[in-house]
C-alpha cells in the first residue's frame, strides 16, 4: 500500500487501506493498529481517520490517509 501511495498518490490525494485486524487469534489488534499507523507515518502519509467497520465487516479497520510532499 505504501509503495503504491508513493508512486501514485499526489499531495492532497486520499488513499484507503482496509485491514482485517484479527485474522489470526494470536494477533493483538491494538498493537497491529499502532504498527500500521507507524508505518503509514514513516512512509510520509498523513493519517486522517481510522474507521471501525464493525457491522459491515467484522474485525476490519479502514485507514484514510492523505498524501503529503513526502509520499
Amino acid at each position: 500500500f505504501t509503495a503504491a501511495c508513493a508512486r501514485f498518490l499526489q499531495p492532497g490525494g486520499r488513499g484507503l487501506l482496509s485491514l482485517k485486524v484479527e485474522s489470526d487469534r494470536g494477533t493483538d489488534a491494538a498493537a497491529l493498529r499502532a504498527k500500521v499507523e507507524q508505518e503509514l507515518a514513516e512512509a510520509g502519509l498523513s493519517l486522517d481517520e481510522v474507521i471501525d467497520l464493525e457491522g459491515f465487516e467484522d474485525d476490519h479497520l479502514l485507514f484514510v490517509v492523505e498524501g503529503t510532499n513526502g509520499a
